[in-house]
């Protein structure tokens, strides 16, 4: 078995990227390195290759859309992350799966708010 902890560089001449761990170079090469795009917005063409960059991508330019993320390379219907509940909160884009964490969510807060499911 090969060593699991030190200097590892990407093989390719065209990535000066370096990793501590053999195994983030691994996910590195399988996933990242001149690979297309992951994930992609369901309501435009932006597409990253990371998940979270799409979540926000979603909020910040659909703000009134459920927050979800399309994995490419797959049906439609197979959503990676969907978000259902909106906070109603003025400037709080935070969503979440179930009603349950809004609610625990808007009982952090000082007031009370009206809030409804979005899907």
């Amino acid at each position: 078995m090969g060593e699991l902890m030190g200097n590892f560089s990407c093989p390719n001449p065209s990535c000066s990227k370096n990793f501590k761990w053999k195994k983030n170079l691994a996910y590195h090469l399988k996933y990242q390195c001149e690979k297309p795009p992951r994930y992609k917005c369901p309501y435009c063409e932006y597409a990253s290759k990371w998940r979270k960059d799409v979540e926000r991508h979603v909020q910040t330019i659909h703000p009134l859309e459920p927050v979800k993320v399309v994995e490419i390379g797959k049906a439609k219907e197979e959503i990676k992350f969907e978000c259902t509940y909106i906070c109603p909160r003025e400037n709080c884009k935070k969503t979440f799966k179930t009603f349950n964490n809004l609610k625990v969510h808007l009982s952090s807060g000082t007031r009370e708010e009206n809030f409804t499911g979005v899907g």
